[in-house]
């Protein structure tokens, strides 16, 4: 996972202070590069969160100006160079480049409640900000908050004790224009879709059974592509309801609930992420060891009995499987 630190000033201590998050984050293995920059002025904009009002850094100038590539790009600016009201930080999402913003000076010094220890602001803002991300490429929910609230200074620690980090974005991205091609074709010439899956399988040998699985899938809850459909207009093949994960593919929420993605590749990335978590046992929702129609009846909760039975018995069918198949054994090659 590429991690790209932007600092907008000359700090001797620099260095040795991305080592530093470098260690604290070994489990993840960042892939850490570092850039000094000079700018005399950076643009913020407003926004809005949960009904209060904040600045972030303006993110066509932080496009143009700062992302050169990597999963997540941090840039640092100084006290006199912020001008984001109180806040100290955020996390953004731009095009499919995961930011972060944040206000520190080089000696600047952090202190929890009830210790009288200084530490690192460098250190102790960009690691909060980082776990935010991480957790948001899983489906739990973000108790970053709380963990500091209960472990001070012990908090990061307490965090990677139990985190696995899911399936790398990195190799979902590198299939972004297979998937975006494959749909194209979908939509564009639907009565040879069987042609374009063999095709499709020949230059790219599936590792296991999910992308079947999700076209499946997308066939039921599309209707086979009926524009008419929410899954369509929105960009979501699987229908997925809104989760703050499904921000790292551009989602925001939509009618009760339903995910609205950019692109229709993205939708579909999402889809295939929400699978294999499932599959391995990295979603709470889900067992693994569980059959596929434990799985749809957990997936298609809201709809009625006889519809969870119907996708049920599409999907068993397509795929040449049992009701009692074992959602985990999706994961193993043909």
């Amino acid at each position: 996972m590429k991690l790209h630190i932007v600092l907008n000033s000359n700090w001797l201590t620099f260095p040795e202070k991305v080592k530093r998050i470098k260690e604290a984050f070994a489990k993840i293995n960042f892939e850490i590069t570092t850039l000094n920059t000079s700018f005399s002025a950076v643009p913020f904009i407003e926004f809005e969160y949960q009904g209060a009002k904040y600045k972030k850094i303006d993110p066509n100038w932080f496009k143009a100006n700062i992302i050169k590539g990597g999963d997540i790009v941090a840039l640092v600016l100084t006290s006199s160079q912020w001008i984001g009201n109180e806040n100290w930080g955020y996390k953004d999402i731009i095009g499919e480049t995961s930011v972060i913003g944040i206000k520190c000076d080089e000696n600047e010094v952090f202190m929890y409640p009830n210790d009288k220890t200084y530490y690192s602001s460098f250190y102790e803002k960009l690691t909060h900000e980082l776990a935010h991300y991480l957790i948001g490429l899983t489906n739990l929910p973000d108790n970053i908050h709380d963990l500091i609230k209960q472990h001070g200074p012990k908090w990061l620690e307490e965090f990677l004790k139990t985190y696995e980090l899911p399936i790398p974005r990195p190799a979902e991205e590198k299939t972004n224009w297979f998937l975006a091609i494959i749909n194209f074709l979908f939509k564009t010439t639907p009565e040879h879709k069987e042609d374009i899956i063999e095709i499709a399988e020949v230059y790219s040998p599936p590792k296991d059974r999910i992308f079947e699985l999700a076209l499946i899938m997308e066939a039921v809850e599309t209707r086979n592509g009926d524009p008419k459909t929410l899954g369509v207009r929105y960009n979501n093949p699987g229908c997925l309801r809104f989760s703050s994960w499904q921000k790292d593919y551009g989602a925001v929420p939509g009618v009760n609930n339903f995910s609205k993605f950019p692109t229709y590749a993205q939708g579909k990335q999402a889809q295939l992420r929400l699978l294999r978590a499932a599959c391995s046992g990295r979603m709470k929702a889900y067992n693994s060891n569980g059959t596929i129609k434990d799985f749809i009846f957990v997936y298609a909760s809201s709809s009625p009995f006889v519809e969870k039975m119907n996708y049920t018995k599409r999907v068993v069918e397509s795929m040449k499987i049992s009701p009692a198949f074992i959602i985990k054994n999706f994961l193993m090659s043909n």
